[in-house]
């Protein structure tokens, strides 16, 4: 894959693009790391972020994601069901693309600076990212209610256990094979939901995250070695010229032979 001609902070931008999708994924999981299935991201986590730093100013935004804890006004000992937000390395992606949209903005070459049309078109994309993000962790942090649950399963069984009852009277032996599809229809829908509560794990009725993200890891390598439309179109270009060229040159030759033929005769 040649890489010679790409920008290389836009190949950054592609593994981070990569990155945020596959970074998602073991976040929703509640994986840490920043070593994805061959994507590396170059990402300082926050406690190491300088104040200094003038080029990455993403410690104060990100300082939230770090260590809170939710304690109590008594400040008492903190116990198993304590909140804790974990790194939020997506997130931290997304801040990173919008700081690299904000410097292709302040670029003063014409040649370099992308149309303002281009730039907004760019934030909008990257908060699209977010909500994404949000809308998997409302998927995630919002599970059916305990209580539901347990009051939905013991009422189901109070009924699948209380129909043989109901029916035997008429169908006698028929209950059994009734009652033994209705109780298995019944359990089904409690366990299906049971299943789908949580889609992204590595359950086998879970979302294919892996395979997702291995596809969009190939199309980014395509864009990245896929040859700008500028490019074809000049080489397009320039080849229907030559063509055309050639063919009134032909024209051309055949009219003069044709002239020459004239004369002789």
């Amino acid at each position: 894959m040649n890489h010679s001609k790409i920008d290389p902070e836009k190949l950054v931008v592609f593994d981070l693009l990569a990155g945020f999708a596959i970074a998602t994924k073991h976040y929703l999981r509640e994986e840490d790391g920043t070593e994805f299935s061959g994507v590396s991201l170059d990402i300082q986590p926050i406690g190491k972020l300088k104040e200094a730093d003038s080029k990455v100013r993403l410690n104060k935004i990100l300082s939230v994601l770090q260590g809170y804890r939710k304690k109590s006004t008594l400040d008492r000992q903190l116990t198993s069901t304590e909140l804790v937000i974990k790194y939020n390395l997506p997130l931290e992606i997304a801040l990173y693309l919008n700081y690299y949209i904000s410097q292709l903005k302040k670029r003063e070459s014409v040649t370099d600076k992308p149309d303002d049309m281009s730039i907004t078109q760019m934030y909008v994309n990257v908060a699209t990212l977010v909500d994404c993000l949000t809308s998997f962790e409302r998927v995630l942090r919002s599970p059916i209610p305990l209580a539901y649950s347990i009051h939905l399963l013991q009422t189901t069984w109070i009924f699948c256990l209380s129909l043989p009852f109901q029916l035997v009277a008429d169908l006698v032996w028929v209950t059994v094979p009734i009652v033994f599809l209705a109780s298995v229809i019944l359990l089904g829908v409690e366990e299906i939901a049971r299943e789908i509560e949580n889609p992204f794990g590595t359950d086998p009725n879970d979302l294919a995250l892996d395979d997702f993200c291995a596809l969009l890891r190939i199309e980014l390598d395509f864009v990245k070695s896929h040859e700008a439309v500028e490019d074809q179109w000049k080489k397009a270009t320039e080849k229907k010229l030559s063509d055309t060229k050639g063919i009134i040159e032909l024209s051309d030759a055949k009219k003069e032979l044709s002239e020459d033929k004239e004369e002789i005769s």
